[in-house]
């Protein structure tokens, strides 16, 4: 059998890929086996698409992007999960992506879109005008202002928020999106205009 890779979102990223090989494998392989599917002797590994974007600017993985970008754009979309994407048909999502997909020609793709990554994971510095920002943010301020927020309980890449609350002094609502995955302004654009408008309202009361 040809070798097996496992995938996984950012909710795993805090398990090495040993330790998620050992709790993942026994279940992959007792399900395979009941379908007549023998494991034995087959290379599994487990990796997070994250690790990837993790690789430092002019790496070989950079390279590698560079040439793959709608593939790694497509994975995170399926990543994203949602049944309301999902609902679509498999025709209609593929026009979505295609109509997506020139943007990943710009020459700044990497630049760009991976940078976002590779910030969030402290490996490359963010826009000096937004430095006070950030450190004010990384003392993680009570929120004081009104606020809506908002999850997918289809989400793929986030397992969801609702424990943030105790994060508001201010009015604050938390609202969950049935079916939905993790692009919600795609996904639910009516509730998710509804969110931003409540908001409003909540601060004008």
């Amino acid at each position: 059998m040809a070798p097996i890779v496992l995938v996984h979102g950012a909710f795993n990223e805090l398990w090495g890929p040993n330790e998620l090989k050992a709790r993942w494998l026994p279940a992959v392989r007792d399900g395979l086996w009941h379908h007549g599917v023998d494991l034995d002797g087959t290379d599994v590994e487990v990796c997070f698409y994250g690790d990837l974007f993790r690789r430092h600017p002019g790496s070989f993985e950079d390279r590698q992007l560079e040439k793959s970008r709608a593939g790694v754009a497509e994975a995170l979309a399926d990543l994203q999960g949602g049944d309301a994407i999902a609902a679509l048909g498999q025709a209609a999502s593929e026009a979505t992506f295609e109509r997506t997909a020139p943007a990943f020609d710009n020459p700044d793709f990497i630049d760009v879109v991976i940078h976002s990554y590779r910030h969030r994971y402290g490996l490359v510095p963010g826009d000096p005008a937004y430095a006070p920002i950030e450190a004010a943010l990384a003392k993680q301020p009570t929120i004081t202002v009104p606020a809506v927020t908002i999850d997918g309980d289809a989400d793929g890449v986030n397992p969801g928020t609702a424990h943030h609350a105790e994060k508001f002094a201010g009015p604050h609502e938390h609202r969950l999106f049935r079916g939905a995955g993790h692009n919600l302004p795609q996904e639910r654009p009516e509730e998710f205009a509804r969110a931003i408008l409540d908001a409003r309202a909540m601060a004008l009361t």
